[in-house]
């Protein structure tokens, strides 16, 4: 910062020794404002050179104090973003095993539709089965009833 400030001040003081060579060439005129004389007093030039001098000390001034903010800015940007990234990467890692006991549960859950099936189907033939018996029971007992009603009715004979 201060190389930029020095370059000016030597800009200045260079713009400021060419304009005092032009305003002391005779080809020129005097300047507005001055009276009587083709060029300002070497004082007055110094204390220009002075105030601009003042003013680039301040520019810098202020602009350092910028400089201070934005870089404190920056700081705070960046922890920012590293705790932005951890917590990004916990997340990933949570996404990740969550993704894992989804994927359990949904084999889970293929395994207990297969396993309500089968014992649907066993239910179904437990279920037969048992009509089928009670069907061969009543089927028994009305032919044993009809044997019967045979027999005691060959007996009476």
């Amino acid at each position: 910062m201060r190389w930029l400030a020095s370059f000016a001040l030597l800009f200045l003081c260079s713009s400021a020794l060419s304009w005092a060579q032009l305003s002391s060439s005779p080809s020129t005129g005097p300047l507005p404002g001055a009276s009587g004389s083709a060029s300002p007093s070497p004082s007055a030039t110094w204390e220009k050179l002075d105030d601009l001098l003042s003013r680039l000390e301040s520019s810098a001034e202020d602009s350092s104090e910028d400089s201070r903010r934005l870089k404190a800015s920056l700081e705070d940007a960046r922890s920012r973003l590293t705790e932005l990234s951890t917590r990004l990467s916990e997340s990933a890692t949570r996404a990740s095993e969550l993704s894992s006991s989804l994927a359990l549960c949904e084999r889970s859950l293929e395994l207990s539709e297969a396993s309500l099936k089968q014992a649907r189907a066993a239910a179904s033939r437990r279920d037969a089965e048992l009509w089928i018996w009670r069907g061969a029971a009543a089927l028994g007992i009305v032919t044993g009833a009809v044997g019967l009603g045979f027999g005691l009715a060959h007996a009476a004979h």
